[in-house]
């Protein structure tokens, strides 16, 4: 426990990441969602092109940002940094 506190002090995300994290998915996402605005292809199926839950499609469409996506998380800040 005090590990993850400390952790938590210093910004490091705990857990599993966000699907939309993976850049296959955010590839995907990028073709996938004109066609599901459009109606050609429906939210339950864009989740299973993309492999993941219908709820994660709802959030992407929900989300406001450009494409539905975030920036992409850098490599390097999930890594936690030394102590100087």
């Amino acid at each position: 426990r005090e590990g993850m506190t400390n952790a938590r002090r210093k910004g490091v995300s705990l857990g599993r990441p966000r699907a939309i994290s993976r850049a296959s998915v955010r590839r995907a996402w990028r073709e996938l969602e004109p066609l599901v605005q459009a109606g050609e292809v429906s939210q339950r199926e864009a989740a299973r092109r993309l492999g993941v839950g219908q709820a994660t499609i709802r959030r992407l469409l929900a989300s406001g940002e450009p494409k539905g996506l975030p920036p992409a998380p850098s490599s390097m800040e999930a890594l936690p940094r030394a102590a100087p």
